[in-house]
């Protein structure tokens, strides 16, 4: 039976796995707020819709990769998480329009070490992404 509805875990470590929701890098702002509201709904059960929604929601907009874009849309108090994504969404593309497009930049910085009786060279390479 577990194989075929999969295992679920108990309402108490659904709510703590809430708590720390976290967007993942390459996960879309659908499939983020699919699983914050999976896990609300798992988390508590036997609670009104209107709850879980407010519970979903929140943790969503915290754990929204773009801090900025989740603050905006907080700021505009969401009813509901697709409301929520809306906001998210447009705060996102307002961003990009006034901000312009960030865009990572990778630098390699090579260091040179040699032994003073000039044996051996020893180089080390550091790579480092950032984004402008």
């Amino acid at each position: 039976m577990e194989e075929r509805f999969g295992r679920k875990e108990p309402p108490h470590i659904v709510r703590r796995l809430l708590q720390d929701l976290k967007q993942e890098q390459e996960e879309s702002l659908e499939e983020f707020a699919e699983r914050a509201q999976e896990l609300a709904t798992d988390g508590y059960p036997d609670t009104p819709d209107n709850f879980v929604q407010t519970l979903a929601t929140d943790a969503f907009l915290k754990g929204c990769v773009d801090k900025r874009a989740a603050l905006t849309a907080m700021d505009k108090n969401p009813d509901a998480l697709d409301q929520a994504v809306q906001y998210v969404r447009s705060a996102v593309a307002n961003q990009k329009v006034i901000m312009g497009t960030r865009r990572a930049e990778i630098k390699r910085v090579s260091f040179m070490e040699q032994n003073d009786e000039n044996e051996d060279t020893q180089e080390t390479s550091v790579t480092c992404n950032y984004e402008v």
